[in-house]
């Protein structure tokens, strides 16, 4: 779809959050922590030849 197909929505609304702006009247604004899950690995961790091991 392209945008100049795209048509805004009917209503908007304040979303409470000063960067964002306004948002789409029928969205609901969450916290990330709450529709999200975070899993840290070091699986992909890159060492450089000037750090040291900690192990």
């Amino acid at each position: 779809m392209q945008p100049a197909e795209l048509k805004p929505y009917a209503a908007y609304k304040d979303s409470g959050v000063s960067w964002l702006g306004e948002v789409p009247a029928h969205w609901t604004m969450r916290r990330l922590r709450n529709v999200a899950d975070m899993r840290v690995s070091n699986v992909d961790k890159h060492v450089r030849e000037d750090e040291h091991s900690a192990v």
